[in-house]
Formats: structure tokens, C-alpha cells, sequence
């Protein structure tokens, strides 16, 4: 039996991103079978980039937020798996055809992702080191790190995504992390351990604001409350969790006040700010000490 993929692309502020993404969907192996933009109130030309894309649905909404843009695409929709693709990022050719096959090769699989590189803003590839997937995709795995990241890399099950009610628009950040954990509770995921997608840095990322990204981070981890409570293993992974997003959003804050204090030859300041981020976050105080050495 053949089945069907639907791709969501929510824009604010990004047309000027919106025909890459695009282009990506045309230039799949496996086209996807219905493709919506949704509009989420931009105040730039949405519609003139949709315009020289041929069979792309546009829905055109008030500003609501990421979760709703999501949630009205996809209650447009109704084919057997569904990708969010935001509207500055972009497939590989062989996305949609590697996890639709990973879909239909495990049914009782609730979704399917592969990873993706970060690349700036011309789509220059940027170092980085991939957090391959080891181990069994679990619930567990999921509380102690978000290892599956953003949805651009990411194939859903439709239905099991409509049974949830779609995206906590409550959320004001890490909505899919929290979808990725209600699903896991009830569902299998599979990894296909492979780089499937490009992930575009720039000035407006909503993940550039770390503060907001910690916040959202720990909220989703405490509301799994009701899951995990009483079960020792969970609990430990939870705990693994906290610590891993003070880690990724944290120090990143602290690093950027001693540069800032660095440039200003506030010493006192400066001393101060890397002493607490060689206390709290010796990994990524280690690790920048190592970089400097380097260049020279």
C-alpha cells in the first residue's frame, strides 16, 4: 500500500527564506504529496515567494505563533505522515524518501528523524560535531536530551500527531521537544543515522535566545510530572536532562557576558563571569581555553 506525505511550512518575517525550502521539496527523490505554507500574519511578501511554486497551498492567518501556524497546517491536511519544515531551512534530496521508508518499515513507529547541519546564512556548512544516536530510541533517552532536535529532520505519523491535539501553542519555545516526549510516552521513534536536512543559522533563530530556549526547556522536563514520579530510572534521566540544558543554554549566556565584559575592560566582571563558567560549566570553559591555544 502506497502511502502519503504532506509537508508544513510555517512563515513569519522569512519570505525572503521561503523559496530555498521550497526549491528543496521540488528537488526530493520521494515529492512530497501536498505542500501548505502558512502565512502566520508575516509583514513581508509570503505570498510573492509562494507564487513561482507550483501546487503549494497558502493559508494566510493573524499572527498566532509557531504551534498554531503548525496546528492550521495541520488540520489542512490528511496524508498518512507529515513533515514541519520551517520555512528557513531546507531538505536534502533524499529526505522524505529515507523516512518514509523507516515509517513504513516500523508501523508501530510514531515518528522518524535523521540529523541535521548547521550552515550559516549563505548555506556555508559551520563546524560542528554530530551527536550521533546511540541506543535505543526510548522515552528515557528523550528525558535525559533532546536528541532529536529541531522537526526539519523530522517525519511524523499524522494521526498520532492529531490524537495529541497537535502543538502546546502554551509553549512559547520548545514545542517540539515537548511533542517528541508525549509521543515517546505512548510510541516507538526511529533514528536513520544519517544528516538529512540543513539547518540555517541567522540573526532572528528563535534558538539564539538561550534564555528563552532554558526556560521552555525545563518546563516541558516538569511536566512530565505524572510520567516519571516514583520511577527511579525516569527520574535519574530527568535529572540528566536539567543538567544537560544548563549546559546547552547557560553557558553560552555566561561566555557571552565575559566577552562583553572582556571588551569593555571590566576585568572585575570579566574574572568574576569566567570563574563561574569554569565552576558550573568547566566542559565548555575547557573547551573555549583550547580554541584560543589554537589559533596561536
Amino acid at each position: 500500500m502506497s502511502t502519503t506525505i504532506a509537508v508544513v511550512l510555517p512563515c513569519y518575517r522569512q519570505a525572503r527564506f521561503l523559496p530555498d525550502a521550497l526549491a528543496s521539496l521540488e528537488a526530493q527523490t520521494r515529492r512530497p504529496d501536498h505542500v501548505v505554507v502558512v502565512d502566520d500574519g508575516s509583514p513581508d511578501n509570503v505570498k510573492g515567494a509562494v507564487e513561482p511554486f507550483e501546487g503549494v497551498e497558502l493559508i494566510q492567518q493573524e499572527n498566532r505563533g509557531l504551534s498554531q501556524a503548525r496546528n492550521r497546517g495541520l488540520g489542512r491536511i490528511d496524508t498518512d505522515f507529515v513533515l514541519f519544515l520551517d520555512s528557513d531551512d531546507r531538505l536534502r534530496p533524499e529526505a522524505l524518501e529515507v523516512l518514509e521508508r523507516a515509517l513504513v518499515e516500523r508501523p508501530e513507529a510514531a515518528f522518524a528523524w535523521g540529523f541535521n547541519e548547521p550552515n550559516d546564512v549563505d548555506w556555508n556548512p559551520m563546524p560542528w560535531g554530530p551527536t550521533w544516536f546511540e541506543g535505543e530510541p526510548s522515552y528515557e533517552k528523550l528525558l535525559e536530551r533532546n536528541a532529536v532536535g529541531a522537526p526539519l529532520g523530522v517525519l511524523f505519523r499524522r494521526a498520532a500527531i492529531a490524537e495529541l491535539g497537535g502543538f502546546d501553542a502554551s509553549l512559547p519555545a520548545v514545542e517540539d521537544y515537548d511533542m517528541y516526549l508525549r509521543l515517546a510516552r505512548e510510541h516507538p521513534y526511529v533514528c536513520v543515522h544519517r544528516v538529512i536536512a540543513d539547518y540555517r543559522h541567522h540573526g532572528g533563530n528563535m534558538s539564539q535566545d538561550h534564555p528563552l530556549m532554558y526556560r521552555s526547556h525545563i518546563e516541558v522536563l516538569e511536566r512530565q510530572d505524572p510520567w516519571v514520579e516514583g520511577r527511579p530510572v525516569l527520574e535519574a534521566a530527568r535529572r540528566r536532562g536539567v543538567r544537560s540544558a544548563r549546559r546547552h543554554f547557560l553557558a553560552p549566556v555566561r561566555l557571552e557576558r565575559v566577552a562583553n565584559a572582556l571588551e569593555r575592560q571590566q576585568w572585575v566582571t570579566a574574572t568574576r563571569e569566567a570563574i563561574g563558567l569554569m565552576v558550573r560549566h568547566p566542559g565548555v570553559f575547557t573547551a573555549v581555553v583550547r580554541r584560543r591555544l589554537g589559533r596561536r
